[in-house]
């Protein structure tokens, strides 16, 4: 017989103050439904698929480039296999990524083996720092749908570079020096 004693249970004030709660609450406004507890929300959730991940975009903030015509469709038979989540949308991974940056708050803190200190990122920093890489991509031609491929390792500079190409509507790709020459040609 397995132990059914949950691990960890949150405070009340842990719960009360959760996204999870914050977002029942949005759910409670726009539908008109009350969702006391996690089962009823998550029942919701499967028997209204439409509306709830329609709400949790909305509720997430997500910036669309394109709307979806909806947001779910799902495949013959309910089934989750082959369903289409937010058809004909587009959004930018960048817009979405830099789109709150007037919080001074440090958003990126970057180790890199052999310094003393590491590097903090605040949201206006990685914004200014995205906005001079696309600038100079852009000088370089690069495009919506350029390939740009990066060696360097996993720090704020290759998530900065990564955020550069997707604003400018390129496809990034990275590989850390460590892999050898082989393996970063096998890889891109």
């Amino acid at each position: 017989m397995q132990n059914k004693t949950p691990l960890w249970t949150p405070s009340d004030s842990r719960r009360k103050n959760s996204a999870l709660t914050r977002f029942a609450r949005f759910a409670e406004a726009k539908t008109g439904q009350t969702f006391p507890d996690y089962p009823s929300l998550h029942q919701w959730s499967v028997t209204e698929s439409e509306d709830f991940w329609s709400l949790a975009a909305s509720f997430l903030g997500i910036r669309w480039v394109t709307r979806p015509e909806r947001a779910h469709l799902p495949p013959p038979a309910g089934r989750m296999l082959g369903a289409q989540w937010f058809p004909k949308a587009t959004l930018s991974y960048a817009a979405n990524m830099l789109s709150d940056l007037s919080d001074p708050s440090i958003k990126i803190i970057s180790i890199i083996e052999g310094r003393d200190q590491p590097i903090e990122w605040s949201g206006a920093e990685i914004y200014r720092a995205v906005a001079r890489c696309a600038a100079g991509l852009s000088r370089a031609g690069v495009t919506s749908g350029t390939r740009v491929a990066g060696v360097l390792p996993n720090t704020a500079e290759a998530i900065i570079a990564m955020l550069a190409s997707n604003a400018l509507g390129a496809i990034w790709s990275s590989c850390s020096p460590d892999f050898g020459q082989e393996g970063i040609l096998d890889r891109f």
